[in-house]
């Protein structure tokens, strides 16, 4: 947490999207989601992480801000130097000057759901526990370009599962799923692609300049990787797709560290 003064005050403010709590992040949702510029939206979370009131002062360029029960006069220009704490939401602009949202969360805020009596468990922090035929299942639905329902409801239940422990893509239930709030879509959603980045970065060797997500057809690429690590042996095929995501993705980065040192230099 970055610490901000303000006289003889000391309040704290979230360094990553992995700090901000839940009801922070919904909120940060809904302004990506209603396309504010990326300049008030910095501004609109610097007072919702302070749980600031803010109001401009008529006729004095002054915002007049009461954190607690305090009170504290900011200049325009004060407040949005303050709100670049919050840059590292968004990329740098592209050439089209278009920021987006960088998104890097690894904290899952939903692990649990409970659904018409029914508990079902979602992925510890970084998918940690994820089976890897759940992840070659996860990445064939593209949830943010998806514009059918039933894929993203499908989507939710290869995330949101009765027993972690296996995973089946014929064992779901796609009208529990449509129960599930919007907030909470979303920002699983999130916490899916912030993973994934996670885990590209933590993996470079098997996800060389990518998000965490094959190229071209993810299944298709998966199944190759799957084949590669079997030796093309269906038995251990099978074990290997209800194995952790983790020891496979260990398993097959120490293979390809092996390969690249028994290569000689071109």
């Amino acid at each position: 947490m970055k610490t901000l003064h303000v006289d003889r005050y000391e309040y704290l403010l979230p360094e990553s999207m992995n700090e901000m709590t839940t009801v922070q992040l919904i909120r940060l949702s809904e302004l990506v989601a209603n396309e504010i510029p990326v300049q008030e939206i910095k501004v609109k979370m610097l007072f919702i992480c302070l749980n600031a009131r803010a109001r401009r002062m008529k006729n004095a360029g002054y915002y007049r801000i009461k954190i607690d029960n305090h009170v504290f006069a900011f200049t325009a220009e004060q407040v949005a130097n303050v709100s670049m704490a919050f840059d590292y939401l968004f990329t740098q602009p592209d050439d089209n000057g278009r920021c987006f949202l960088d998104n890097r969360l690894t904290i899952n805020h939903y692990p649990e759901l409970k659904i018409k009596r029914r508990k079902l468990y979602g992925p510890k922090n970084a998918m940690t526990d994820l089976i890897y035929d759940q992840y070659i299942y996860l990445q064939t639905y593209d949830v943010m370009k998806e514009k059918k329902p039933e894929a993203v409801y499908a989507w939710l239940g290869c995330m949101f599962r009765r027993d972690k422990s296996t995973f089946c893509a014929e064992d779901l239930n796609l009208d529990r799923m449509k129960r599930i709030k919007p907030e909470v879509i979303i920002l699983t959603i999130w916490f899916w692609i912030g993973s994934c980045r996670f885990i590209s970065d933590k993996f470079p060797r098997i996800f060389p300049d990518s998000d965490g997500s094959a190229i071209g057809n993810p299944y298709d690429g998966q199944q190759k990787l799957l084949d590669y690590i079997a030796k093309a042996d269906p038995e251990k095929k099978r074990a290997y797709k209800q194995d952790k995501l983790y020891n496979i993705l260990y398993s097959l980065d120490y293979m390809l560290e092996l390969e690249e040192k028994n290569t000689p230099d071109s």
